[in-house]
């Protein structure tokens, strides 16, 4: 997809119903020899959706209690990986992409998106 199609295709989005799923995983999280947010955005763009991000966080914590910090010697900065598109688009992405989301916190929910 170009980034004109993809730009087209947010534009159809603009002022209907959405979903958004964010995946919470940190660095360390793979997906063979690739990292898991990378394959998750392969799969996004593979499959068309039509926005993914992949944000890279400086300290959080999870259900643990550990802090995940961003520093050279620790390799367990938290990390977010965002998808927005139409519903149906989404809950498909999240069925392909199943047998990588065991072992992280993906969390759902349904937006309006709103653009120019």
């Amino acid at each position: 997809m170009t980034d004109q199609g993809a730009s087209d295709q947010t534009a159809d989005l603009v002022g209907r119903p959405g979903r958004r799923v964010t995946v919470l995983l940190s660095v360390r999280h793979h997906a063979g020899h690739h990292s898991l947010a990378s394959e998750l955005l392969r799969r996004a763009r593979t499959q068309g959706i039509a926005g993914a991000t992949v944000l890279e966080g400086t300290t959080g914590f999870g259900s643990s209690g550990s802090l995940h910090e961003t520093r050279v010697l620790r390799g367990d900065a938290p990390l977010s990986f965002v998808v927005v598109d139409a519903p149906a688009q989404v809950d498909a992405f999240l069925e392909a992409t199943a047998d990588l989301l065991e072992g992280v916190v993906v969390v759902t929910d349904d937006v309006t998106i709103h653009g120019r």
